[in-house]
């Protein structure tokens, strides 16, 4: 068998940077990653519809992650590769990227080395996520529905037609909590519902807090 080429990943070469930052008291943080070069990052193919990025900022020194509009390959660096970050010679996360998104195991320990969580990554979306198409061919995400042990939990993100996000929300033990915004095609917010913060909790019942038209002026506003 081929050995894999030295600072290849996933057919893109990537470079090596290490940032050192204190940690309490004695203590740093050492974070040990890889970059795609600039050359490489205007030619490679970027991941569609994935709304988050991670980036290292040249100017900040450190790894920032934030929406893909947000992200300046003038000054900042896709990550690529593999990710790990060590206190005192412990390891206490250990991640791996793909053209800036999350992808392979993710995976966090505290100072004892005892793991406190993991999740598996393909592409920006997890591995047991749900991923429903506008058409057959499978290009045209309509929706991605996290999955965790056969319940939605996680990030849900749904799309118009165009790739554009339609609606964004979060799932904690199968139930809508919290605050989920629904766009238009234009991006312009459409409205504005609240869940309650406790999973499956009986109240506050969901109800609409804003909702806009399609030129951002303001139709409805709750106010208890």
């Amino acid at each position: 068998k081929r050995k894999p080429r030295k600072g290849w990943y996933m057919g893109y070469r990537s470079r090596r940077r290490v940032i050192r930052r204190p940690f309490g008291r004695n203590r740093r943080v050492l974070e040990i990653f890889r970059i795609l070069p600039r050359r490489a990052a205007a030619s490679a193919v970027r991941v569609p519809y994935v709304p988050y990025v991670y980036w290292y900022d040249r100017q900040k020194r450190q790894v920032v992650q934030g929406r893909r509009e947000r992200f300046d390959p003038k000054k900042a660096f896709l990550l690529h590769g593999s990710y790990v970050q060590k206190i005192r010679e412990l390891v206490t996360a250990e991640r791996f990227f793909y053209l800036g998104v999350r992808h392979g195991r993710w995976a966090n320990w505290n100072l004892g080395h005892i793991l406190q969580d993991k999740a598996h990554y393909y592409k920006g979306w997890r591995r047991d996520a749900r991923i429903r198409y506008y058409d057959p061919e499978q290009r045209l995400i309509r929706d991605v529905v996290p999955m965790e042990y056969g319940l939605r939990e996680g990030e849900y993100f749904a799309f118009h037609r165009t790739g554009g996000l339609a609606a964004r929300g979060r799932y904690v033990s199968d139930c809508r909590v919290g605050t989920w915004l629904e766009y238009y095609a234009t991006g312009s917010p459409k409205r504005e519902l609240k869940y309650p913060e406790v999973p499956c909790g009986a109240s506050p019942l969901p109800y609409i807090s804003r909702e806009w038209r399609s030129d951002r002026q303001l139709l409805y506003e709750y106010k208890p």
